[in-house]
């Protein structure tokens, strides 16, 4: 689990590195061909993190329920996010996952349960959730890169 941790922490430093320099109307942006905008993808890393470990473990989450709302699996990007909640999700990319790593350590999530990802992947503990989220999070980082790409076009 401790290289799953790494390649999503990596996942996480590549994602802040692409957006620093980012202005709040590129962030926002909704690209031709995409559903949402960049901070969305970002912010839907966290919330899907914190829903996946902590939330099915029924232990209480370390964001804003608000957060959860706006940018939870099916929510749709808002163009209009503003500065501060930006600054909020670029500095929860980290901290979430710093706290994650914590609880683990401390084996916080010992009465996980069982979910069905909507690919089909059964998830049955903490042990299974960590390579999912790696997965998951590669895949908006793919995202991510591609809306970066077609801002530039």
């Amino acid at each position: 689990m401790e290289n799953q941790l790494k390649i999503i922490k990596n996942h996480r430093e590549i994602i802040l590195s692409l957006i620093a320099n980012l202005n709040q109307n590129q962030l926002c942006e909704i690209p031709i061909g995409f559903k949402n905008n960049i901070i969305w993808n970002v912010g839907h890393i966290i919330v899907t993190q914190q829903m996946l470990t902590y939330g099915l473990s029924n232990l209480p989450y370390n964001i804003d329920k608000d957060l959860i709302d706006k940018y939870r699996k099916g929510s749709l990007a808002i163009e209009n996010v503003s500065l501060d909640e930006i600054n909020q999700i670029k500095e929860l990319l980290l901290k979430t996952l710093e706290r994650l790593e914590s609880d683990l350590n401390l084996q916080k999530f010992a009465n996980f349960q069982y979910y069905k990802t909507s690919m089909g992947l059964e998830l049955t503990s903490i042990d299974n959730c960590i390579p999912f989220m790696a997965y998951h999070e590669g895949i908006h980082l793919g995202i991510i890169l591609s809306m970066i790409k077609r801002l530039k076009d």
